[in-house]
């Protein structure tokens, strides 16, 4: 799966937003790198915008996705 397709906009959803700011940008790839290194990234339940890969979890290969993204690589 290419970022491409993971990287969804629409009125109501933005993947890669985890802080809910309407759009994924450098502060959402610091809450994916605090959640991949285990740490607290502000919320208690899982978020769904920050699993770009679809795979059920935030994981390395998400923030992988996120700088690739904001670096306008992939």
């Amino acid at each position: 799966m290419q970022l491409a397709e993971v990287m969804v906009y629409s009125s109501d959803l933005c993947y890669g937003d985890l802080n809910c700011d309407g759009i994924a940008d450098i502060k959402d790839l610091i809450v994916i790198k605090k959640a991949v290194s285990g740490g607290n990234y502000g919320s208690s339940e899982p978020n769904v915008f920050g699993d770009l890969n679809c795979d059920g979890e935030i994981s390395a290969s998400d923030l992988v996705a996120m700088r690739k993204y904001l670096l306008g690589i992939a």
